[in-house]
């Protein structure tokens, strides 16, 4: 699985939830650093921060999009914006759903 977020906590508390059952992950600080690890790697699923530095997820979703291997890999957009606007905007560029920060685990 590949995490991208640029905040050390989010990413933590995401990477502990993951490691509790028993998935491997990989991390990305940016979306840059997102298509890299993308392009390397197939991913059962992304957890993608929309809000970093450098490449922003939207921009890097749309262009892990492109990549034949993650063309119906499950992506999922975790955002500290809850409008509808905003679930709009990542269900356009590819995402497959949404996750509000801050998110418990039970989500």
């Amino acid at each position: 699985m590949l995490l991208a977020d640029d905040d050390p906590f989010s990413r933590e508390l995401v990477q502990i939830l993951l490691d509790d059952v028993g998935l491997r992950v990989d991390i990305a600080q940016d979306g840059i650093e997102a298509l890299e690890l993308a392009t390397r790697n197939r991913y059962i699923a992304i957890l993608m921060d929309v809000q970093m530095p450098r490449m922003d997820g939207l921009e890097a979703t749309s262009r892990i999009r492109q990549l034949s291997e993650h063309k119906h890999t499950p992506i999922l957009a975790l955002t500290a914006d809850a409008f509808a606007d905003d679930k709009n905007r990542c269900l356009e560029v590819g995402m497959n759903d949404f996750m509000s920060k801050p998110f418990a685990a039970k989500q």
